[in-house]
């Protein structure tokens, strides 16, 4: 159901007969919605969702050193980066 955003701030919120579609406000083109009654998937989808690559539970998986480095040095890259963007606009603003 679509609500009408005068709708929202009123608070009555009334069905409409007619499904609007979705729409990307990037691109505008009509985005399909598998929730929706008319929604048909595309024949390249699979039927079914693929299996778990590993079976195995997380916690009783083995990580190497070096994958955990490489993950947690993503982590500190990312952090870095917004502590000098925060200094920055300290600096010139």
């Amino acid at each position: 159901m679509i609500v009408p955003s005068s709708s929202i701030k009123t608070g009555t919120v009334q069905p409409q007969a007619r499904i609007e579609a979705a729409i990307c406000a990037t691109c505008d083109t009509e985005v399909p919605d598998y929730r929706r009654e008319s929604y048909t998937p595309s024949a390249s989808l699979p039927s079914t969702p693929p299996a778990p690559v590993d079976p195995t539970p997380i916690e009783h998986r083995r990580y190497s050193r070096g994958g955990l480095f490489r993950s947690l040095g993503g982590l500190i890259a990312d952090r870095a980066e917004t502590a000098v963007e925060e200094a920055k606009g300290k600096f010139t603003g």
